[in-house]
Protein backbone atom coordinates (compact mmCIF):
# COMPACT_ATOMS: atom_id res chain seq x y z
CA UNK A 1 0.00 0.00 0.00
CA UNK A 2 3.05 2.32 1.14
CA UNK A 3 4.42 1.28 -2.48
CA UNK A 4 1.48 2.48 -4.33
CA UNK A 5 0.93 5.89 -2.38
CA UNK A 6 4.87 6.25 -3.66
CA UNK A 7 3.66 6.22 -7.44
CA UNK A 8 0.41 7.84 -7.28
CA UNK A 9 1.05 10.97 -5.55
CA UNK A 10 4.15 11.79 -8.49
CA UNK A 11 2.12 10.96 -10.69
CA UNK A 12 -0.76 13.71 -9.12
CA UNK A 13 1.85 15.64 -8.86
CA UNK A 14 3.02 15.90 -12.44
CA UNK A 15 -0.33 16.39 -13.94
CA UNK A 16 -1.14 19.17 -11.17
CA UNK A 17 2.03 20.97 -12.60
CA UNK A 18 0.70 20.80 -16.20
CA UNK A 19 -2.75 21.85 -15.77
CA UNK A 20 -3.25 25.86 -16.84
CA UNK A 21 -3.55 28.37 -13.27
CA UNK A 22 -6.03 31.29 -13.22
CA UNK A 23 -3.01 33.23 -14.28
CA UNK A 24 -2.73 31.33 -17.71
CA UNK A 25 -6.73 32.01 -17.98
CA UNK A 26 -5.72 36.16 -17.67
CA UNK A 27 -2.48 35.86 -20.00
CA UNK A 28 -4.66 34.95 -22.58
CA UNK A 29 -4.75 37.71 -25.33
CA UNK A 30 -8.41 38.45 -26.72
CA UNK A 31 -9.07 37.88 -29.99
CA UNK A 32 -8.56 40.84 -32.51
CA UNK A 33 -11.68 43.28 -33.34
CA UNK A 34 -12.66 43.29 -36.69
CA UNK A 35 -11.15 46.56 -38.10
CA UNK A 36 -13.92 49.61 -38.25
CA UNK A 37 -14.18 48.90 -41.73
CA UNK A 38 -16.11 45.69 -41.68
CA UNK A 39 -19.03 47.22 -39.57
CA UNK A 40 -20.28 47.87 -43.39
CA UNK A 41 -19.80 44.34 -44.30
CA UNK A 42 -21.26 42.82 -41.12
CA UNK A 43 -24.59 41.76 -40.07
CA UNK A 44 -27.56 40.70 -42.42
CA UNK A 45 -27.19 39.01 -45.34
CA UNK A 46 -26.53 40.45 -48.58
CA UNK A 47 -28.63 39.17 -51.78
CA UNK A 48 -27.15 39.73 -54.83
CA UNK A 49 -28.31 41.17 -57.66
CA UNK A 50 -25.37 41.60 -60.38
CA UNK A 51 -23.04 38.56 -61.09
CA UNK A 52 -20.19 39.96 -64.07
CA UNK A 53 -22.54 42.64 -65.53
CA UNK A 54 -25.35 39.91 -65.48
CA UNK A 55 -28.66 39.47 -62.73
CA UNK A 56 -28.38 36.06 -61.08
CA UNK A 57 -31.13 33.25 -62.76
CA UNK A 58 -34.40 33.90 -61.97
CA UNK A 59 -35.80 32.77 -58.48
CA UNK A 60 -32.07 31.64 -57.25
CA UNK A 61 -31.56 34.19 -54.34
CA UNK A 62 -27.50 33.84 -54.45
CA UNK A 63 -26.41 35.95 -50.97
CA UNK A 64 -23.05 35.84 -48.72
CA UNK A 65 -23.00 37.15 -45.18
CA UNK A 66 -19.75 38.31 -43.66
CA UNK A 67 -19.34 37.59 -39.65
CA UNK A 68 -16.18 37.55 -37.61
CA UNK A 69 -13.50 37.11 -40.51
CA UNK A 70 -15.87 33.99 -42.03
CA UNK A 71 -17.68 34.47 -44.81
CA UNK A 72 -20.70 31.80 -46.04
CA UNK A 73 -24.04 32.45 -48.20
CA UNK A 74 -25.47 30.60 -50.97
CA UNK A 75 -24.57 30.46 -54.59
CA UNK A 76 -28.08 29.75 -55.47
CA UNK A 77 -27.42 25.98 -55.95
CA UNK A 78 -25.11 25.48 -53.26
CA UNK A 79 -24.21 26.41 -49.68
CA UNK A 80 -20.49 28.07 -49.58
CA UNK A 81 -17.91 28.82 -46.60
CA UNK A 82 -14.81 30.42 -45.86
CA UNK A 83 -12.58 33.27 -44.49
CA UNK A 84 -12.22 36.84 -45.47
CA UNK A 85 -9.37 39.41 -44.32
CA UNK A 86 -9.58 42.65 -44.96
CA UNK A 87 -5.87 44.62 -45.94
CA UNK A 88 -4.42 47.37 -44.84
CA UNK A 89 -5.47 49.85 -47.14
CA UNK A 90 -8.88 50.75 -46.81
CA UNK A 91 -11.34 48.63 -49.40
CA UNK A 92 -8.95 46.10 -49.69
CA UNK A 93 -9.97 42.40 -49.22
CA UNK A 94 -9.33 38.96 -49.66
CA UNK A 95 -11.39 35.17 -49.75
CA UNK A 96 -9.00 32.20 -47.65
CA UNK A 97 -10.15 28.48 -47.80
CA UNK A 98 -13.39 28.92 -49.49
CA UNK A 99 -15.01 25.79 -49.79
CA UNK A 100 -18.90 24.73 -50.71
CA UNK A 101 -21.15 21.49 -51.33
CA UNK A 102 -21.39 20.52 -54.22
CA UNK A 103 -24.87 19.50 -55.47
CA UNK A 104 -25.59 19.03 -58.98
CA UNK A 105 -28.55 21.87 -60.26
CA UNK A 106 -30.25 22.46 -63.61
CA UNK A 107 -26.99 23.79 -65.99
CA UNK A 108 -27.92 27.83 -65.42
CA UNK A 109 -27.18 27.41 -62.04
CA UNK A 110 -24.12 25.68 -62.29
CA UNK A 111 -23.06 28.66 -64.71
CA UNK A 112 -24.13 31.11 -62.16
CA UNK A 113 -22.57 29.15 -59.64
CA UNK A 114 -19.21 28.99 -61.30
CA UNK A 115 -19.15 32.47 -62.42
CA UNK A 116 -20.05 33.60 -58.73
CA UNK A 117 -17.38 31.60 -57.01
CA UNK A 118 -14.98 32.54 -59.49
CA UNK A 119 -15.16 35.93 -58.92
CA UNK A 120 -15.48 35.34 -55.04
CA UNK A 121 -12.41 33.20 -54.79
CA UNK A 122 -10.15 36.29 -56.31
CA UNK A 123 -11.98 39.49 -54.82
CA UNK A 124 -9.70 42.63 -54.47
CA UNK A 125 -11.05 45.05 -52.96
CA UNK A 126 -14.66 46.01 -51.66
CA UNK A 127 -16.94 49.38 -51.56
CA UNK A 128 -20.62 49.98 -50.24
CA UNK A 129 -22.28 52.93 -51.57
CA UNK A 130 -25.83 53.91 -51.39
CA UNK A 131 -26.42 50.60 -49.64
CA UNK A 132 -25.23 48.67 -52.25
CA UNK A 133 -21.75 46.22 -51.99
CA UNK A 134 -19.22 45.79 -54.74
CA UNK A 135 -16.85 43.26 -54.29
CA UNK A 136 -14.01 43.58 -57.56
CA UNK A 137 -11.18 41.52 -58.62
CA UNK A 138 -7.89 42.73 -60.26
CA UNK A 139 -8.83 41.68 -63.31
CA UNK A 140 -12.60 43.50 -63.20
CA UNK A 141 -15.28 40.95 -62.42
CA UNK A 142 -17.79 42.00 -59.80
CA UNK A 143 -20.12 41.24 -57.81
CA UNK A 144 -23.03 43.68 -56.01
CA UNK A 145 -25.30 43.34 -53.84
CA UNK A 146 -27.69 44.77 -52.03
CA UNK A 147 -29.76 44.15 -48.35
Amino acid sequence: MQLLRLMVFPALLALAACAPGPAAEEARPAPPAPPAAADGLLGQAWQLFEIDGGAPVAGSAPSLQFADGRLSGSSGCNRFMGGYALGPEGGSIRTEQMASTMMACPEPLMRQEERFLAVLGHVARYRIEAGVLTLETASGGSIRARR
